[in-house]
Formats: C-alpha cells, structure tokens, sequence
C-alpha cells in the first residue's frame, strides 16, 4: 500500500531490474494499493510527484 501525504498526485512506474516498464499508474487518491507482479524477481518503483523523482527498490521471493 502506498500512501500520498501530498494534496497532488504523483506518477508511478514498476520497472524491472533491466530499467523496462512494466506498469504505470497516475495516482490521485491518498491512499492507494498497487500489485506486484507475481514473478519473483527485483523490481524498481519510480514515483515522480511533479517535482521530484523517487526510487524505491523491491525484492519479491
């Protein structure tokens, strides 16, 4: 679960490790559930809120 404590929404991306996209979302909501896929496998998660630009890595077993 991602939470947006922004009153603007934000850009997010799951890339996988070789940089390709795999999904975006446009999120506008403050709270928001975002799936995985179900592969395991490193994953890169870009959240680009207009203004900046954040990564977050995440390992999935």
């Amino acid at each position: 679960m991602i939470k947006n404590s922004t009153k603007s929404g934000y850009n997010l991306s799951i890339k996988n490790i070789g940089g390709e996209i795999l999904s975006n979302f446009n999120i506008k909501s403050n709270t928001s559930q975002i799936n995985l896929p179900h592969a395991s496998g490193i994953y890169i998660l870009e959240i680009n809120d207009g203004s900046q630009t954040f990564f977050k890595k995440i390992v999935r077993n």
